[in-house]
Parts: C-alpha cells; sequence; structure tokens
C-alpha cells in the first residue's frame, strides 16, 4: 500500500469533488432524446479534470481515451459516478499510485 501524503490526499479529494459536479450536471441530460449520454458524460469528465489540472499546475492532462480505460475500474458499483471521479483524480494527481492501485 503507498502512502499519500496529506496535501496529496487533499487535491485528490478537490478534484474529484470538482470532476463528480461536472458529472452530475451533465447525468441530467440522459433522458434528453438523441442525446450519446455515454460520449457527453466522458468528455465532461475529460474536461472538468483538465480544467482543474491546469488551474491547480499538475501537468498531466486526461483523454477521453483515459476515461474509457478507467471507466472500467467503475462501472457495476452503485457510486459508478464517485468512484469514476475519484479514479480520474487519482489519476491526474498521483498516476504512480493509481497505476499501483490498478
Amino acid at each position: 500500500m503507498t502512502f499519500i501524503p496529506a496535501r496529496v490526499f487533499d487535491a485528490i479529494r478537490e478534484c474529484r469533488s470538482y470532476i463528480l459536479s461536472a458529472l452530475i450536471e451533465t447525468m441530467e441530460e440522459r433522458s434528453k432524446p438523441g442525446v450519446d449520454w455515454v460520449a457527453n458524460e466522458r468528455l465532461a469528465v475529460a474536461v472538468a479534470a483538465n480544467e482543474w489540472a491546469e488551474a491547480h499546475g499538475h501537468e498531466r492532462r486526461i483523454t477521453v481515451a483515459d476515461i474509457e480505460r478507467i471507466e472500467g475500474n467503475a462501472i457495476g458499483h452503485i457510486d459508478y459516478a464517485s468512484k469514476l471521479a475519484l479514479y480520474v483524480a487519482e489519476f491526474i494527481i498521483d498516476p504512480q499510485a493509481w497505476q499501483e492501485a490498478r
């Protein structure tokens, strides 16, 4: 198990919250006809994660392809949105720890 310093934990928590807010907002569009909600939500997560990373001086960026790969760890969980936001935040902030945990 990897020890995560408090500053990293706090950054992951803040990033996760930012991503989750964007994802929940986008999830509300699922019922609209003609909306490809899967693609829409993945894009929203990528945009939110990259906005947060840029605003907080993190160099790592995430693509929709990365989201698709990470999403496999969240699918099937009752708290899918929360898990996805957490895993993406970990990927952005502490990629080594994210790799070790998977």
